[in-house]
């Protein structure tokens, strides 16, 4: 194997792809990247056996080949390296000399790096996409689903269904729904059905991948691999595919309250700063803070013995009898920070009751917080 490239973006994809790659020792198989040549550039696949990750970058290739080398040893090399092109030249089976990529340079000063590698047929989970069906989809919505939802998803909990965003597709709008069984959140957008089965349960920190490689994607399209339980998603030159959740996610719909008689809207923005504000004196671990409605007005409270209170007061439409409620603090700056309206919508039944908040602009979302028992 041999080629020519550009330090600048193998650099790039490198750093795209090795976000993914194992810090495990470099003689690890999954620390390692697999390079590959193709017509004209050549890609590069990293993996940590649940997701993989594939760039791809244009390259002057001389002869065809493939080798796999460590990750982060090769992405520290190459962004050291003093020149603007690289020279890769693979010598027997395993060992990578690295060169600069201008020939009148390199003879005048002779760069010779050399690193070791491995045969390629090593790599745990390359990339098949043969028979897959991709289908176009709009970034900008997807981004916004996830960031309205993902907050609620459990972290390593032993309800593995609860690690993830359950996805489904039903009358024409696709839901995103998470939970970890105190807080959950729906969204629904109308977007193509990608799915091959009724629905699909994807991992946290997947989402969190997907995220990263959409964040400035002008397009992007998704594939369901029903068979060996993964999805692949495409945007530009980069693959990313993940093995999905398997399990049944409960009936969210069951836990979604029918009757909140009580609606107060508050402006979004100064219900954020008075909860920060109140936090100072949350007591932990919880970070409780206390919601006390009355007629035309929101008390946002804490208090921690021995050390200090917070009384906020706020303008809302507020019109029933007094009530406190108390919520992690936390989960409320979730919710409220995903959103951009400028006024928040609230609903609760009592005290002990879910509490549901909602976009007044957007009807397809909605999320619920577990009360906290004051």
């Amino acid at each position: 194997m041999e080629f020519i490239i550009s330090k600048s973006e193998l650099s790039k994809a490198l750093s795209t792809v090795t976000s993914i790659t194992s810090s495990k020792e470099i003689n690890d198989v999954v620390s390692n990247v697999l390079i590959e040549t193709e017509d004209g550039a050549i890609s590069i696949t990293a993996t940590d056996l649940e997701r993989s990750l594939r760039d791809k970058v244009p390259a002057n290739v001389i002869k065809q080949g493939s080798i796999l080398l460590p990750g982060k040893k090769l992405a520290d090399l190459v962004k050291g390296f003093r020149y603007d092109t690289m020279k890769f030249l693979v010598e027997d089976s395993d060992k990578v000399i690295i060169q600069n990529g201008n020939e009148e340079q390199e003879k005048k000063f002779k760069t010779n790096i050399e690193i070791m590698g491995k045969n390629a047929e090593e790599f745990p989970m390359p990339f098949q996409l043969n028979g897959l069906e991709f289908f176009s989809v709009n970034p900008v919505i997807f981004l916004e689903m996830f960031k309205k939802v993902l907050y609620a998803a459990a972290v390593d909990d032993a309800r593995v269904v609860f690690n993830g965003i359950f996805v489904e597709h039903k009358n024409d709008l696709l839901h995103f729904v998470a939970t970890d069984g105190r807080r959950l959140s729906l969204i629904k957008r109308i977007e193509n059905n990608f799915l091959k089965s009724s629905s699909i349960i994807i991992p946290s920190r997947s989402v969190k991948e997907i995220q990263k490689l959409l964040s400035n994607a002008s397009e992007m399209q998704i594939a369901h691999d029903e068979e060996n339980h993964q999805i692949y998603i495409k945007t530009g030159d980069i693959y990313f595919t993940t093995k999905l959740i398997e399990g049944t996610f409960p009936d969210y719909n069951l836990v979604i309250p029918k009757d909140q008689p009580q609606k107060v809207e508050i402006y979004r923005e100064d219900l954020i700063d008075a909860i920060k504000q109140a936090m100072v004196f949350a007591p932990d671990p919880n970070k409780q803070v206390q919601l006390h409605f009355k007629d035309g007005l929101l008390m946002v409270v804490s208090a921690t013995p021995d050390l200090g209170k917070v009384e906020d007061g706020l303008e809302c439409n507020y019109s029933g009898a007094p009530i406190a409620i108390g919520f992690n603090s936390n989960y409320l700056l979730d919710v409220l920070e995903s959103l951009t309206c400028d006024k928040v919508l609230v609903t609760f039944l009592s005290p002990d009751a879910p509490a549901m908040f909602f976009d007044p602009t957007d009807k397809e979302f909605l999320s619920i917080v577990m009360p906290m028992k004051i």
